[in-house]
């Protein structure tokens, strides 16, 4: 398989089914690129998510989604950190390695992702601030030579415990939908780890199919599945 599927596969983890107040539900997703050079951010083979319910009441509130602010650069960064913690083998970036970059590195993500024309990072809302992201980009241009640029790709989804479940995981999803679809895309891509069905499940549910292709990544010794799905479902 070429390295292309690596540049493109990230899906959401999630931890255990916890209490019937903190139970578990999907949280993230990474880079879809037609399988590159750069490992996939993917769901943990550790957690298996079950289909998203209504918002219960014993669970916390997602007040918004919406896309994220450059001047919410320290938050971004303080949820992806989280999200590594969490999920550590979920993600083609450590830990280690996100807590070593600069304070100019996490204002262009976050600059890039409220108004860049071909990233787009949604984030979740609540009471205590962001709960959940999810991003969404084209091809950079000097890849469109490679890349289908009509295809979106979808990473860095990941939901906080206390919302998962609530239905916030699909909402991010879809708001990458939109967005995708609004700048001419009619397809968003990304990937799963096998090892994790739960995964497959979740994405299916959201309108997600498998391609058929696969990717193995040595460094995060995990077998990558591609899942496409139109951004009007």
């Amino acid at each position: 398989m070429s390295s292309r599927l690596a540049r493109r596969c990230r899906a959401p983890s999630r931890a255990p089914a916890r209490s019937r107040s903190s139970s578990a539900g999907p949280r993230s997703s990474s880079p879809a690129r037609p399988f590159r050079t750069r490992p996939p951010e993917t769901r943990s083979a550790s957690s298996s998510p079950k289909k998203e319910g209504p918002t219960s009441s014993r669970r916390g509130s997602v007040s918004e989604i919406r896309r994220v602010r450059a001047d919410e650069w320290e938050a971004l960064r303080d949820l992806r950190l989280r999200a590594l913690a969490d999920s550590p083998h979920a993600f083609a970036t450590t830990l280690a390695e996100a807590e070593r970059r600069s304070e100019a590195e996490w204002r262009e993500a976050a600059s890039r992702g409220a108004s860049g024309p071909l990233w787009a990072t949604f984030v979740a809302l609540d009471r205590g601030g962001l709960v959940g992201m999810a991003t969404g980009h084209f091809p950079e241009e000097r890849h469109l030579d490679i890349d289908d640029p009509a295809i979106v790709s979808l990473i860095q989804m990941w939901v906080a415990p206390a919302v998962r479940r609530t239905g916030v995981g699909g909402r991010l999803v879809r708001a990458v939908f939109a967005w995708a679809a609004e700048r001419g895309s009619a397809v968003v891509r990304l990937g799963v780890n096998m090892a994790d069905p739960g995964a497959g499940a979740f994405y299916r549910s959201l309108g997600f199919r498998d391609t058929s292709r696969r990717e193995r990544i040595p460094a995060r010794d995990m077998l990558v599945m591609e899942m496409e799905a139109p951004t009007k479902v």
